[in-house]
């Protein structure tokens, strides 16, 4: 499994083509939001977690959500009205 270096961003991922993700996993931390993601890319599987993250990092990744997941996306922004316990989302 790979795992991304410090400099790719939440941003950068919802770019990619052709991606499937296997798990999200969302915890907050004070002000902050973790969002740990691991995903196929092209027969790899990767792994990325985004640490210190504002609250606009994760309405821009639970839009890219809302078109490749729409219960992913609703369990997400639900959440995120109380961020208080990891949500954990996973492929069938």
């Amino acid at each position: 499994m790979d795992e991304f270096n410090d400099g790719f961003t939440v941003n950068e991922l919802i770019v990619i083509e052709n991606i499937e993700i296997k798990t999200i996993h969302l915890l907050s931390e004070n002000d902050k939001y973790i969002i740990a993601v691991s995903w196929f890319e092209c027969g790899d599987t990767h792994f990325k977690m985004f640490k210190k993250q504002n609250v606009s990092s994760v309405k821009t990744f639970s839009d890219f959500l809302l078109e490749y997941n729409k219960s992913w996306y609703e369990l997400v922004i639900n959440w995120m009205a109380k961020p208080f316990m990891p949500l954990c989302l996973k492929a069938n």
